[in-house]
Formats: structure tokens, C-alpha cells, sequence
């Protein structure tokens, strides 16, 4: 109900959360008191008619304040189970993200060492094409002067056999 009076407008919303509110009272108050319905119901069902004298109105008590502790005990146990079990629960999944987190490093370490070998493998690369660029280079002059050498013999076979 409450999220249905979030949609309201202001103007009635507050109206209707008084309203809720006071359900939410009631509601309380009537566990409370089916709580210690239940507790004098146990108290009945555990002691019977047999201490049922009022003229002992201090073991009366004593018994009320006994359920009464006992319930309270009931709910710390339940309690400390339900701790239990969320802290198993939260072992559990944190087992499970250590041992993702540990997958993923050994993903990231072969990843660094792939990188690695093929950074090794650039490096060479480029050694070889500077070697290649370096030899293309000398090549080209090699050739232009060998061309050079050829017109020039050219031109001194043509001078001699004219002169």
C-alpha cells in the first residue's frame, strides 16, 4: 500500500500515510498480542491445572518471566541461525568470486606474456624492415652508379670510335 501512495499526489498522500500508519500499529499490537497468546497458551499446555492456585502468586510469576525468557531464547537461537547461515552464504560467495578473481589473473597473465612474446616479435620485425629499408637504399646506389659506370663507358665507346 505504501508504494501505491507514493503515486498520489502530496495532497492526499499524507492522509493515506497516517492511515497505513496506523494499520502498521495495529498490525503490531495484534502480534504482540497473539505472541503472548502463545506464550500462555504453552505455559497452559506445559504446567496444566496443576499450578493453577493463585495464592502462589510468586511462582506464577516466576513461570511467566521463565516462557517469557524462554521465547525470548527461542528467538536469539533462530536468530543466530539465520546469522549462521548468511555468513555461510557470504563464504560461499566469496569463494566463488576468489576463485573468478584467480581465473581471470592467470587470463590477464597469459594475456601480458602473449603481449610480451609479440612485442619481442615487433621489435624484430622492425629491426628486419630497417635492415631491408638500409639495404634497398644501397641497392639504389649501387644500381645508379652501375648505370652510371654502363652511360659513361657508353659515351667513351661512342667518343673512340668517332675520334
Amino acid at each position: 500500500m505504501s508504494l501505491e501512495v507514493q503515486n498520489l499526489p502530496a495532497s492526499e498522500r499524507s492522509s493515506y500515510n497516517t492511515k497505513i500508519r496506523q494499520y502498521r500499529n495495529q498490525t503490531e499490537e495484534s502480534k504482540q498480542r497473539l505472541s503472548q497468546l502463545l506464550d500462555d497458551q504453552d505455559k497452559q499446555e506445559l504446567f496444566g491445572n496443576r499450578y493453577s492456585d493463585n495464592d502462589d502468586g510468586v511462582h506464577d510469576s516466576q513461570r511467566k518471566q521463565l516462557l517469557n525468557n524462554q521465547s525470548s531464547l527461542d528467538r536469539s537461537t533462530q536468530r543466530l541461525h539465520d546469522s549462521q547461515r548468511v555468513a555461510l552464504e557470504t563464504e560461499s560467495i566469496g569463494g566463488n568470486i576468489l576463485n573468478d578473481l584467480r581465473a581471470q589473473r592467470e587470463q590477464i597473465m597469459g594475456a601480458r606474456d602473449t603481449l610480451t612474446a609479440a612485442d619481442g616479435y615487433i621489435d624484430k620485425s622492425v629491426k628486419t624492415l630497417k635492415s631491408i629499408s638500409r639495404r634497398i637504399t644501397a641497392n639504389k646506389f649501387i644500381s645508379y652508379a652501375i648505370i652510371a659506370v654502363l652511360i659513361l663507358l657508353i659515351f667513351l665507346v661512342l667518343a673512340s670510335k668517332f675520334w
